[in-house]
C-alpha cells in the first residue's frame, strides 16, 4: 500500500508515508496499527454487505479499510463477489477494474469485463469509456465492442467532447480497413484457385459486425436518431461558433461512416476548415471521407 502511488484516491483516499528510512520497518509498524478495533469494523462492514437484503453502501469502506490494512486479496475476493450478489449495481464493476488495474494490469480481460458491465447499468460513465479506449488502443479490447459502448456512451451523455467522437471514428476506419483486408484476402484466395494473377472483383464485403440483424437495427434507428440530436444545421451553428473545429471534424468523420462524405453536415464542415486554413483538421477528415463506412453499407435504407 504503501509504495503503490498509482492507487486510484477513490479506493485509498488517504496516502501513507513512510515512518522510518527502511522500507521494510515502515511496512511492519503500519501493520502493527492493525489491531481489535480495526478487525471489529471490517467485520461490521462484512456483516452490513452481506445481510439480507446486502447494504451496498458498506462495500466501499469495507474495501478502503481491507486496503489500508494491506490486505489486497481481501479486497479483490469481496469484488469478485459483489459482482455476483449486487450485479444490479455498477460499483462493485468499477471498483474492482480499478482494482485490477492498480494490482493486475496484464488482466485485462477481466478488467475490460468489468468496464462493459459498468456502462451496460452506468453509460455514462467515463472511468469505463476511457478505460476502455486505452485498452484498445494497446489491442487488448476488440473494436466491435468499443464501437458500441462509444455509440451507447454518446447517446446518454450531452458533451461528451472531440476525443469521444474521434474513437468512434476511428472505430468506424478500423472496421473499413479490416473488411477491405477481408474483401482482398478472400478475392486472392479466390483468384488463384482460378489461376488468375491481376483480376480482382470489387465486390465490397460488409464489415461482419453489421451482418448481426440486431446491431444493424440499432444502428438503423441511430441513423435517423443522430441526424436531428448531433448533425442538424442547428448543431453546425451552435458548434461552429463555440470554435471547436476539433470537435467539428471528429463528428463530421463520423457522418462520413453513418450517412456518406457528401452529406451535408461533412460539407460544411470541410468548407470551414478550409476557410480557416486548418489543415491537419482537413487532412484528418478527409482521410474518412476517402474510406467511409457509408460505400459498403447503407444505414438508410
Amino acid at each position: 500500500m504503501i509504495l503503490n502511488e498509482g492507487l486510484d484516491p477513490i479506493l485509498l483516499p488517504i496516502k501513507l508515508n513512510l515512518m522510518h528510512e527502511d522500507l521494510r520497518l515502515s511496512i511492519e509498524s503500519y501493520r502493527n496499527l492493525v489491531n481489535e478495533m480495526y478487525n471489529c469494523a471490517v467485520q461490521n462492514l462484512r456483516g452490513a454487505l452481506h445481510s439480507n437484503p446486502p447494504q451496498i453502501a458498506a462495500l466501499l469502506p469495507l474495501i478502503q479499510l481491507l486496503l489500508l490494512g494491506d490486505r489486497v486479496k481481501d479486497a479483490a475476493d469481496e469484488l469478485e463477489k459483489s459482482c455476483i450478489v449486487l450485479n444490479n449495481s455498477a460499483e462493485p464493476f468499477r471498483l474492482r477494474a480499478k482494482l485490477m488495474e492498480s494490482f493486475a494490469k496484464n488482466q485485462t480481460s477481466i478488467i475490460s469485463s468489468c468496464c462493459e458491465e459498468v456502462l451496460k447499468r452506468d453509460s455514462t460513465c467515463s472511468y469505463s469509456i476511457k478505460t476502455l479506449i486505452r485498452l484498445h488502443k494497446k489491442g487488448d479490447y476488440n473494436t466491435n465492442n468499443l464501437l458500441e459502448m462509444l455509440a451507447n456512451h454518446i447517446e446518454t451523455v450531452d458533451d461528451c467532447g472531440p476525443n469521444i467522437w474521434e474513437e468512434l471514428a476511428i472505430c468506424f476506419l478500423n472496421l473499413v480497413n479490416a473488411s477491405n483486408t477481408c474483401n482482398y484476402e478472400d478475392n486472392v484466395s479466390i483468384n488463384m484457385k482460378r489461376g488468375l494473377d491481376s483480376i480482382f472483383s470489387s465486390s465490397k464485403k460488409i464489415p461482419e459486425l453489421f451482418c448481426d440483424g440486431k446491431i444493424l437495427g440499432t444502428w438503423k434507428i441511430r441513423h435517423r436518431w443522430w441526424l436531428n440530436i448531433h448533425f442538424s444545421g442547428k448543431n453546425i451553428l451552435s458548434e461552429s461558433q463555440s470554435g471547436d473545429y476539433r470537435l467539428l471534424t471528429r463528428k463530421a468523420a463520423c457522418a462520413c461512416h453513418i450517412y456518406r462524405p457528401e452529406f451535408d453536415y461533412v460539407i460544411k464542415v470541410h468548407e470551414m476548415l478550409q476557410k480557416q486554413g486548418m489543415n491537419d483538421e482537413i487532412l484528418f477528415l478527409r482521410v474518412h471521407m476517402k474510406n467511409p463506412l457509408s460505400e459498403f453499407l447503407n444505414l438508410g435504407s
